[in-house]
């Protein structure tokens, strides 16, 4: 249960791009932004990020030289990258004290990666997800969608 005094903070974010607000309360009324990360590599495609200096191995057994894949893709990488960053800002905060209760509002896979790196004092506070990406221009859009949603 969240208590109304409790401060919050709200992460908005996609592989690309991202922003932190700050509210005094959970209702959310007076959200300011605090933060904002941006990741020019988030939104490239596999094909722009792809390192064509992959390496090769030959096998005496296997007469063909074959690549070596890496586990995960380039955008993967790039999009882990750039949550480990978040991620970094949202642990610094929690051990300023700057926030009690955090929201987490990202794309469904996006929003697993992230969680996926919170420490466990972290998912302690984490207090709702949205599994939806927001790409609000202006501040208004964004408080009314929580307003919206928080009185369904």
């Amino acid at each position: 249960m969240v208590n109304e005094k409790d401060r919050v903070w709200v992460l908005v974010g996609n592989s690309g791009h991202a922003q932190i607000y700050e509210s005094p309360n959970s209702s959310l009324d007076e959200l300011t932004p605090i933060h904002e990360f941006v990741n020019g590599e988030g939104r490239q495609h596999n094909r722009e990020l792809r390192d064509f200096n992959i390496g090769r191995v030959h096998n005496k057994n296997y007469p063909r030289t074959k690549g070596l894949r890496p586990k995960a893709s380039p955008h993967e990488l790039v999009q882990k990258t750039f949550a480990r960053e978040l991620v970094e800002f949202l642990e610094k905060g929690r051990l300023n004290g700057n926030f009690d209760k955090l929201m987490l509002v990202a794309a469904p896979h996006f929003l697993g990666v992230l969680r996926s790196l919170l420490s466990k004092q972290t998912k302690a506070m984490l207090w709702n997800e949205i599994p939806k990406e927001l790409n609000f221009e202006k501040k208004e859009q964004f408080v009314d969608y929580f307003h919206r949603t928080h009185e369904a």
